[in-house]
């Protein structure tokens, strides 16, 4: 296969593979502490916000590793896509909840500590 042709394959699979690295990390992380842990305090705090900041972590992480090139700036438009997509929350939902603000700036903080990370390794 030509090299120009997968660069452009890897790029099209790239968000596409951020977000489902994510759903199925978040799906069997928070299953899996559920069984360890049972429900309760505990799991609400290592289940759900270790979750969306591990989350958020995988997303970048993913896409860091499946873009061809440019992994640096790969990794920063994840991040703010992270971002973008938890600020158009606020102007879709009317209602706010505590829990969901923290939730989501967790995973963003996920995606920056990732992007900090691989900005420094490549």
């Amino acid at each position: 296969m030509n090299k120009k042709i997968r660069d452009i394959l890897l790029w099209m699979v790239v968000l596409p593979a951020s977000f489902l690295g994510s759903i199925i990390f978040t799906f069997l992380y928070t299953r899996f502490l559920l069984i360890m842990l049972g429900d309760g305090w505990v799991f609400l705090i290592f289940g759900s916000y270790f979750s969306y900041l591990f989350s958020g972590m995988i997303f970048v992480f993913i896409g860091f590793s499946v873009a061809p090139n440019n992994k640096r700036i790969a990794s920063i438009l994840l991040t703010l896509f992270v971002a973008l997509l938890y600020l158009s929350y606020f102007f879709i939902i009317s209602e706010y909840n505590i829990e969901i603000i923290l939730s989501q700036i967790v995973s963003l903080l996920g995606a920056i500590v990732s992007t900090v990370i691989f900005w420094n390794e490549n």
